[in-house]
C-alpha cells in the first residue's frame, strides 16, 4: 500500500491534473512529460541515493569510459 504525505494529498485533492507517484514508480519519462514536478525531501533523498549508488558502481565506471567523449 502507498501512503502519500497527508499533506500532499490534502494541498493537491482540489487541483485537476495533478498526480501523485510514489518514489519507486517515478521515472525519466514521468518527470519531463509534465511541466512541474514537486517532490518531498525523503523521495529527493532517496533517489540521490540510488543515483549515487549506480553512479559509484565499478561497472558503471567501466561501461562509462568506453563511451568518454575526447574533451582535449
Amino acid at each position: 500500500v502507498d501512503i502519500m504525505p497527508r499533506n500532499i494529498t490534502a494541498a493537491t485533492d482540489t487541483i485537476k491534473h495533478f498526480n501523485l507517484m510514489p518514489v519507486y514508480g517515478l521515472n525519466v519519462y514521468s518527470m519531463l512529460k509534465h511541466d512541474t514536478l514537486v517532490l518531498t525531501k525523503a523521495a529527493v533523498e532517496l533517489i540521490e541515493s540510488k543515483l549515487l549508488t549506480h553512479l559509484h558502481r565499478n561497472q558503471t565506471l567501466n561501461v562509462m569510459s568506453k563511451f568518454k567523449v575526447d574533451q582535449a
